[in-house]
């Protein structure tokens, strides 16, 4: 089971993704989606306050705290796209990807 845990608090937002879902289709749509965010947020570095990005081993993490108003839009399309393939994933196969949203 892949799972992809959202955490958002104000300009604060923290998500992880790990574990295999069995099907490497699964797995690598679901990479992509990440390394996308990933290298978007990358590309807008300097708008945010803090920015930690981490990939490997079948696992990543990122964190970020928005720096203004611009940033936080930004912050909030770019992770309501991600969240939308995730979403979309996980209906197509519930058993294999879980998206979970606090």
């Amino acid at each position: 089971m892949t799972t992809v845990r959202v955490r958002r608090r104000g300009d604060d937002f923290d998500l992880t993704a790990g574990g295999h879902s069995g099907d490497d289709r699964v797995c690598a749509a679901v990479s992509m989606l990440i390394c996308a965010l990933m290298e978007t947020l990358e590309r807008a570095r300097p708008e945010f306050d803090e920015l930690h990005v981490s990939y490997g081993d079948g696992r990543a993490e990122i964190s970020a705290r928005a720096g203004g108003e611009a940033a936080r839009s930004r912050l909030d399309h770019c992770l309501d796209m991600t969240l939308s393939g995730c979403d979309l994933l996980e209906r197509a196969f519930p058993d294999r990807v879980r998206l979970e949203v606090a």
